[in-house]
C-alpha cells in the first residue's frame, strides 16, 4: 500500500490506530493462552501497552488493568533513561519488578522490548503481569520492608540479542516457590512483546512508513483537543508528587463528590498509621487512585449508600 497523501489523514489515522490496538489485543490473547498460572488466563491480572519511541503509550489491550496502563509507559521511559537507546539491540528484552518504576509491588513483573525497524528504534512493546510467587512472605501485604516482599529485579536484560540470561533465570527459579509457573508466565510475556515487535514491523512495511512518532503525536493532539472540548483543563497538570504524603489531594482532583473525598481522607489516615506494605508508588497512586484505593480502603457505606 502506498504512503497516504498526509500522515494526518483522519481515515488513515483511524485505520492505523485500530490496527495497533488489534496487535495489542492479539498479544494479550497470546498471554492468556500460554500462561502457566491462572493469574493471567482467568484473573486477567496483566496488561499490554505499545508506545512510540519516547515511551508514550499509543495503544493497550482492551482488557488491561487501568493502573498497569498508567504505569507501563513510565516503566518504558525509566528503561530508556537507565539503559539508553544507544545500548539497545534488536532482540533485547528488559525486565524489572522495581515497585517505584513498575506497578507498585514485586509480584508484578514488567517486560520492555525495543521495536526496531530499518535498524532504528521506532517504539516499545511492554507488558506487566502478576506472577504467582516472587519469594519473600507468602502474603506480600505483611511485608514491612521491600526485602521481605520477595526477589527484587532491577531494570536489566532478560534477553540480550535474543538469548536469555540463564543466570538471571536460575536466580529467579531458585528464589520463588513456584519456579515453573513464575518463569513460565514471564516467558509467555516474552512471546507477547516479541509478537508485537513482529506485527509492528510488518505494519510499517505495509504502509511504507519509517516511524510512528508523527502519527502518535497527531493522536495525542487530537485526544488533547477532544478533552478540552469536553471541558477538561489540560493546561494545569496535577501535582502528583504530593500524592504520597496527601492521598486526599489526588482523589479530590479526580472528583468533587464529597463522599469520595471523605474516602480519600480516610485513606490518608490509614496510610499515615500503617506500617505494612501499601502500593504507594507515585505512578500507581496517580494512575490507579480511584480504582485501587477508594474501594479498597473506603467505607462501602460511603461509596454505595
Amino acid at each position: 500500500m502506498s504512503q497516504p497523501k498526509t500522515p494526518f489523514d483522519t481515515i488513515f489515522l483511524k485505520i492505523f490506530w485500530t490496527r495497533i490496538q488489534a496487535i495489542a489485543n492479539e498479544a494479550a490473547q497470546l498471554i492468556i493462552r500460554t500462561s502457566f498460572s491462572t493469574l493471567s488466563s482467568e484473573a486477567n491480572d496483566f496488561a499490554v501497552v505499545i508506545t512510540n519511541s519516547q515511551g508514550q503509550a499509543i495503544a493497550e489491550n482492551s482488557g488491561s488493568i487501568p493502573s498497569f496502563i498508567g504505569t507501563l509507559p513510565k516503566t518504558v521511559q525509566a528503561t530508556i533513561n537507565q539503559i539508553g537507546k544507544e545500548n539497545m539491540s534488536d532482540g533485547d528484552i528488559f525486565i524489572t519488578n522495581n515497585p517505584w518504576i513498575g506497578t507498585g509491588h514485586l509480584n508484578d513483573v514488567c517486560l520492555i522490548k525495543p521495536i526496531f525497524y530499518l535498524q532504528e528504534i521506532i517504539g516499545f512493546s511492554a507488558t506487566a503481569g502478576h506472577v504467582p510467587d516472587i519469594g519473600g512472605k507468602i502474603r506480600s501485604v505483611d511485608a514491612r520492608e521491600l526485602f521481605e516482599e520477595g526477589f527484587h529485579i532491577p531494570i536489566m536484560p532478560l534477553l540480550k540479542n535474543g538469548e536469555p540470561d540463564s543466570t538471571l533465570v536460575t536466580l529467579i527459579r531458585t528464589n520463588v516457590r513456584t519456579p515453573d509457573q513464575t518463569v513460565g508466565d514471564i516467558f509467555c510475556h516474552v512471546g507477547a512483546v516479541e509478537l508485537i515487535s513482529s506485527r509492528i514491523s510488518s505494519l510499517m512495511q505495509e504502509y511504507s512508513l519509517t516511524n510512528i512518532d508523527a502519527l502518535a503525536n497527531e493522536l495525542f493532539e487530537r485526544s488533547k483537543t477532544a478533552m478540552q472540548e469536553a471541558g477538561i483543563d489540560t493546561t494545569n497538570p496535577l501535582a502528583f508528587k504530593k500524592a504520597i504524603r496527601d492521598a486526599s489531594s489526588v482523589l479530590s482532583s479526580f472528583t468533587k463528590d464529597p463522599k469520595l473525598r471523605a474516602v480519600a481522607t480516610k485513606y490518608a489516615d490509614v496510610q499515615a498509621s500503617n506500617k505494612r506494605a501499601m502500593q504507594t508508588a507515585e505512578k500507581a497512586l496517580k494512575d490507579g487512585a480511584l480504582t485501587n484505593f477508594t474501594v479498597k480502603y473506603g467505607d462501602q457505606n460511603d461509596l454505595f449508600p
